[in-house]
């Protein structure tokens, strides 16, 4: 019983962490779509703003399931990237019927989705988990003092 509870919480925190990458997702796309009517941006822009929501919304998920898992946060991370890229993938294939664009845009967007959730990591060293386990003194930032 025990088991089948540990195990609900785990998929219950890749949904909550899907979910909000996802609202994040909507919520970005919407504000560009506004932007995107009010001045008219081009192409390039739009693209460009596209691949940042992509990765700030897998970034945003990533930290809400690292906070839940605790341990592993990389692969935690690494692992809601590929599933966003898979949800993005099958809806694409719902909406669509078919894939649009060539494989090196879908790779380029797996490693774009993976890569916003696993680079959230990318700072939290071996000496910042040995501060929070409380072996460690934080050295002040020189770039925040006087501000």
């Amino acid at each position: 019983m025990e088991k089948k509870l540990q195990k609900d919480s785990w998929v219950m925190w890749v949904l909550k962490s899907l979910l909000v990458s996802y609202v994040i997702t909507g919520i970005l796309l919407l504000l560009l779509a506004v932007a995107l009517f009010k001045f008219e941006l081009n192409e390039k822009a739009v693209s460009a703003a596209i691949v940042a929501i992509y990765i700030m919304a897998t970034l945003l998920g990533g930290i809400v399931i690292g906070k839940f898992a605790r341990v592993r946060r990389y692969l935690w991370g690494l692992g809601l990237g590929i599933g966003y890229f898979a949800l993005l993938l099958l809806i694409t294939l719902g909406v669509y019927r078919t894939l649009n664009g060539d494989a090196a845009n879908m790779v380029t967007t797996l490693i774009l989705c993976a890569g916003g959730e696993a680079c959230k990591d990318i700072k939290y060293t071996d000496s910042e988990q040995q501060f929070e386990e409380g072996r460690m003194r934080r050295v002040p930032d020189i770039l925040s003092v006087g501000m």
